[in-house]
């Protein structure tokens, strides 16, 4: 599949499942946070921007993808400083919501899979096995490097960035998808 066509793919999935997300938010009163959405729209769009691309539009492959980028986001979730108070307001923290994500993420991707699929290529970008092999090191270097050091022990190295509260932890999850991806598609679609 070409980049564009995974690009857009991924926008239509992501933008939609994240509408089915803040209709069940707000149905449920779990609080709608802007930052907090929009490091979610970013792990899943790039999960599903990596895995259309690089594995391809196969219809269990997008399904597990679908699960992968919920649980994915709840990596990120797991090691993020808080940036609401937990005790004043709800969210979507409990393991509840990874089944609820892979619902949200699901959906448009199966209506878009049945009706949307003339034309689509389904097969995945060939990168060779040390091509891949590159990104699952890169990715597992630089995942552990962002998800596992402490935000102070970070900025006293200077190794923090300042780009957000939580940008080491955003990096990290980002890297380590980039790294799942390349381990999938070396085992399951080589």
């Amino acid at each position: 599949m070409t980049l564009k066509k995974s690009l857009a793919l991924s926008f239509v999935v992501t933008m939609s499942a994240m509408a089915l997300d803040m209709m069940f938010h707000m149905a449920t009163n779990v609080a709608v946070h802007l930052p907090y959405v929009l490091v979610k729209v970013a792990v899943v769009w790039f999960t599903l921007v990596l895995a259309y691309w690089l594995v391809g539009w196969r219809k269990w492959d997008g399904i597990i993808w679908s699960l992968g980028a919920s649980v994915l986001f709840d990596v990120y979730y797991n090691f993020a400083e808080p940036t609401l108070d937990r005790t004043v307001f709800t969210l979507d923290e409990a393991a509840l919501f990874i089944i609820v994500h892979f619902f949200c993420i699901a959906i448009p991707f199966l209506a878009l899979y049945i009706y949307g699929m003339d034309g689509l290529s389904l097969s995945g970008k060939q990168i060779s096995a040390g091509g891949l092999y590159k990104i699952v090191g890169a990715g597992a270097i630089i995942g552990t490097l962002g998800l596992f050091p402490s935000k102070a022990f970070l900025k006293s190295s200077g190794l923090l960035l300042g780009l957000s509260y939580n940008d080491h932890v955003l990096i990290g999850t980002l890297a380590a998808i980039a790294g799942l991806v390349a381990v999938y598609k070396l085992i399951f679609r080589r």
